[in-house]
């Protein structure tokens, strides 16, 4: 068969996930490579002409895509269900890349790509066309009922004795096969015979009754049984039924305190006053302070609200320390070490205000040792994820696009923002996180410390608190890992893809 070539414009929805392949730069951040999976075209529009050269306007695209097994979207028309055309593209070109429901985990990302895609689609047969659901022809109402009738018709249209036998059925055609009997005997062979045959008969109808009386017996078992098994059915029923309106109750809740968080959760600049009289030297002619109103939940789950505070003149002396420093150190333990180690000791006397509203919090709530690391922790935890990038080229082009979609921060020296610039733009990937977390646990007290992993990517936090799960000894303390990446991670718990300890290090403790 001849090939055919058509051109398409259509709407394009798919699951991409991202891979780091290899180390780029001196922040140790890596290459992706972006695969999508499951798409699915919808909206298509035929194009007379394809010219690949008049969609690259800008910067916003993504071009060369070939994608097997696509699914194309054709809708119902009213008597015949929607369905589905599997088939190929060629060339295609995804305009105006939109990423949402993203996620991390070790040094894959995952999320939904949407946009419009504008592309080729060469055919050798026609495709295949499969219902999604075939529908079973109606049945009409009088022959189903006629249907009904015949099956049921023996049973409701005939009489039962008390021992469960049809006074029309089997008993009466074997007491007529008997009488039939015993008039012959009684012709050819006279009453001397009589008796015989009447004892016969009664021997048979004797049979007869005790199985209609065994019958009986299992009928009343089987009643009871019946009444037995329809109360399980119905408390089974009901408990679904209150479990499912539970289910619901619950979601509902979740969903509720989620849409108030976020209502509740603001930031702004506002003008400090009092900042600019307690430091008049140094911010005496910059007040401004970013406010961020902050609601979350830790893992009990109990809820928390506060406010995360930094001026905007701590903000540019951070941002402007991080940029003339040079770590010391080749090997890239002992250069993240020292960055670390600086960015640390440059930030812990700009963070006076954070402090205070965790120590208010804790005072409040009546806060222990693990209770209060969990409400800092889960605190971080749920501020949105932003990818910090040190050099744009290191990263693969799709994969870029996506991320700046997503809110990313580009030309960042060194990967990662310091504690007090993560505290004025609420903007961090994992090192940024840790490094936040590591500065606020060790003005409490806490033993912490900061893991990195070359083989993974990534940067984790480390706390010396009694627990279980993935750990790390060291100097005579056991460190347990802590994800500051995404909600729900425990102390201990590390996800499936990056928990081979042994590709992880610490870089850095307060000991």
């Amino acid at each position: 068969m001849s090939q055919k070539i058509y051109y398409i414009k259509a709407n394009f929805t798919a699951y991409y996930t991202g891979s780091q392949t290899g180390s780029g730069g001196g922040s140790n951040k890596r290459s992706f490579v972006t695969k999508f999976h499951d798409v699915v075209l919808d909206h298509v529009e035929p194009l007379s002409y394809f010219d690949i050269n008049s969609y690259r306007v800008g910067n916003d695209f993504i071009e060369h895509l070939n994608l097997d097994d696509i699914l194309i979207k054709m809708p119902g028309d009213g008597q015949s269900p929607e369905r589905f055309v599997k088939t190929n593209i060629k060339d295609g070109i995804l305009r105006n890349p939109v990423i949402s429901e993203t996620s991390k985990s070790g040094n894959d990302s995952f999320g939904i790509v949407t946009g419009t895609i504008y592309a080729k689609i060469e055919k050798k047969e026609p495709p295949k066309v499969a219902p999604i659901n075939t529908p079973t022809p109606p049945i009409k109402e009088a022959s189903y009922r006629q249907e009904i009738t015949d099956i049921i018709k023996p049973a409701t249209l005939s009489n039962a004795t008390s021992t469960g036998f049809s006074r029309s059925g089997c008993f009466t055609d074997v007491a007529r096969v008997l009488f039939f009997l015993f008039i012959l005997s009684a012709i050819f062979k006279g009453l001397s015979h009589w008796l015989f045959i009447l004892a016969g008969i009664i021997l048979i109808v004797g049979a007869f009754f005790l199985l209609g009386l065994f019958f009986k017996f299992l009928r009343a078992l089987s009643n009871i049984f019946s009444i037995v098994l329809s109360f399980f059915f119905i408390f089974m029923i009901l408990s679904i039924i209150y479990s499912y309106s539970g289910k619901q109750k619950k979601e509902t809740d979740s969903s509720t305190v989620k849409q108030q968080d976020e209502q509740s959760e603001t930031s702004q600049l506002s003008n400090d006053t009092l900042l600019s009289q307690t430091n008049k030297d140094d911010c005496g002619k910059n007040n401004l302070m970013a406010i961020h109103r902050r609601a979350w939940t830790d893992f009990i789950p109990q809820r928390y609200e506060g406010k995360l505070m930094m001026s905007q003149c701590f903000y540019n002396q951070s941002r402007e320390n991080r940029e003339s420093l040079n770590p010391n150190g080749q090997q890239i333990y002992a250069f993240y070490n020292s960055l670390y180690a600086k960015l640390a000791r440059g930030d812990k006397n700009k963070m006076k205000l954070v402090y205070h509203m965790f120590d208010s919090i804790r005072q409040q709530r009546g806060l222990n040792q693990a209770q209060f690391a969990d409400m800092v922790v889960s605190c971080v935890q749920d501020i949105p994820y932003r990818l910090i990038i040190d050099n744009p080229a290191d990263l693969d082009g799709r994969m870029l696009q996506l991320y700046k979609r997503d809110g990313a921060l580009e030309h960042i020296k060194f990967g990662v923002q310091a504690p007090a610039e993560f505290m004025y733009n609420l903007q961090g990937d994992c090192d940024t996180r840790a490094l936040f977390c590591f500065t606020v646990l060790d003005h409490f007290g806490y033993d912490a410390a900061i893991l990195i992993s070359e083989y993974y990517a990534h940067a984790i936090l480390g706390l010396a608190l009694p627990s279980s799960g993935a750990s790390i000894s060291y100097r005579g303390k056991r460190f347990y890992t802590w994800e500051t990446t995404a909600k729900g991670f425990q102390l201990g718990q590390m996800a499936p893809d990056c928990s081979n300890m042994n590709y992880w290090n610490i870089v850095l403790t307060n000991q």
